[in-house]
């Protein structure tokens, strides 16, 4: 009776180990994600912002460029 106790038991905390890997990979999971996510956001909205200022800039360059190469010719 005691060693089918015991193999029950190894059983049980088996399974009960796997479970609690499984709801904690699922939370480390998520939360790694979410972090993720937010640094990708971050890196996005600088880039959009560093975008924002420069893209007028370079217009204003091609527009002066396009008109001093119709000037020369």
């Amino acid at each position: 009776m005691g060693i089918l106790l015991t193999i029950l038991f190894v059983v049980l905390f088996f399974k009960l180990t796997g479970l609690f890997f499984r709801v904690c990979g699922k939370l480390l999971g998520i939360a790694f994600s979410l972090f993720g996510y937010a640094l990708i956001g971050m890196l996005a909205i600088a880039v959009l912002g560093v975008a924002v200022n420069a893209i007028p800039i370079l217009a204003l360059v091609c527009i002066g460029a396009i008109i001093v190469a119709a000037v020369k010719n």
